[in-house]
């Protein structure tokens, strides 16, 4: 499988996303785009999520969206 490093620093770390974000990430997103049915990312946090594994699986280049810590 291919996976991205955990990227760290003295001041941060760069991190795939685990389930346990989700709230922080839907809260962060809802007060920068404003509340809104279109503006629910829990169903594409879940997929983001989920797909790490997937493209591991696939050999794929290790793409996506980071938690910055």
């Amino acid at each position: 499988m291919t996976h991205m490093p955990e990227l760290t620093t003295e001041r941060l770390r760069v991190r795939p996303f685990r389930m346990d974000d989700q709230d922080a990430y839907v809260r962060v997103f809802a007060d920068s785009f404003g509340p809104g049915e279109d503006n629910d990312r829990s169903d594409w946090f879940e997929w983001a999520t989920r797909n790490y594994d997937a493209l591991g699986k696939l050999y794929q280049p290790p793409y996506g969206d980071r938690a910055v810590v």
